[in-house]
């Protein structure tokens, strides 16, 4: 075990395990307290970075819209899913003090709590503060149901990178990928 850190920061508990690969490339595990990730039922883990791998966090509150995505995505890189925009916001900033921030963000609009708009700024504003601007921003899609025209242009005004209307498939999202020069090779 090369690392180990624990920080406590506002509402949330970080243990980081940072382990030497045989190929020199190392990986990342944070154990977020009071958190219960859906990808991991019986634990509450997440994997931020497996290597040079593109990093995809998956924001939404019905749990078949996180494994139809997840299925989807992870071909494309390491893929986080999250149920919540609290969450959303506390795992990406997370991953930012880590120095490993998510490549992608895929995120529903409509979401108990905090919907998807005050995730958007949350992050925006976050990336403003650690001066992550232009190529070093996550591009962030907006995944949601919601198609009318105010949906819309109040996600670009708050500058996501694409809009997605649900349902989600493969096509959209290479589509939508290639449009806003996503590498489709995962890297």
């Amino acid at each position: 075990c090369r690392k180990m850190m624990r920080l406590t920061k506002d509402e949330y508990t970080l243990t980081s395990l940072v382990l030497p690969a045989r190929s020199g490339i190392y990986f990342s595990v944070l154990f977020l307290a009071g958190y219960r990730l859906n990808f991991f039922p019986l634990s509450s883990m997440l994997i931020v970075s497996i290597g040079e791998m593109m990093k995809i966090l998956i924001v939404d509150d019905e749990f078949s819209n996180r494994m139809v995505l997840q299925s989807l995505l992870g071909s494309f890189g390491d893929v986080c899913s999250v149920a919540s925009g609290k969450e959303a916001i506390a795992y990406f900033k997370l991953a930012m003090d880590l120095e490993a921030p998510f490549d992608v963000v895929m995120l529903d609009i409509m979401m108990p709590e905090t919907d998807g708009h005050q995730v958007l700024d949350a992050i925006r504003s976050a990336e403003e503060t650690a001066r992550r601007f232009g190529e070093k921003s996550a591009r962030i899609v907006m995944t949601t149901a919601l198609s009318d025209g105010k949906n819309v242009f109040e996600s670009f005004k708050k500058q996501c990178d694409a809009y997605i209307v649900k349902p989600v498939d493969l096509g959209k999202i290479q589509e939508t990928f290639r449009k806003i020069d996503i590498p489709l090779d995962g890297s």
